[in-house]
């Protein structure tokens, strides 16, 4: 369902996450909720921040790469990346954006710009769309 991008990390060197996705169930038709399982994975205290990673996330209106690079003695970097979404993302910081929810999770938001739900294609295709064309 998703590809691991391409960077400055040897592929053999970048874990892609174990992922979840589903139309936000407080407000379905607005955003696309995205669970990513990161192992040591430490969330700040009082915070959504992490602990013990550096998080970037790249959105752009049709994909997104999110790159997690443990810091600690752990030292991994995980990387999960959608070439081509179902429709169209609103890549403003203050809309489509991640957290750290608990240990080890992060929860990503992806704010549709057009309100819809996505649970058809999410269910067929799945997230990733470009090998449907």
């Amino acid at each position: 369902m998703s590809n691991a991008a391409g960077g400055g990390d040897s592929e053999s060197d970048v874990t892609e996450p174990e992922v979840e996705y589903r139309d936000d169930p407080s407000s379905p038709d607005q955003y696309v909720l995205i669970r990513l399982d990161i192992p040591k994975l430490k969330k700040k205290m009082m915070s959504d921040k992490a602990a013990n990673a550096t998080i970037d996330l790249k959105p752009t209106e049709w994909s997104f790469s999110l790159t997690v690079t443990l810091t600690d003695s752990n030292a991994k970097v995980y990387r999960y990346a959608v070439q081509k979404l179902p429709y169209e993302i609103d890549t403003n910081p203050k809309k489509t954006k991640y957290k750290v929810s608990k240990n080890e999770k992060i929860e990503l938001m992806l704010h549709k710009a057009t309100p819809r739900s996505w649970a058809r294609e999410l269910s067929s295709v799945g997230l990733e769309h470009a090998d449907q064309d």
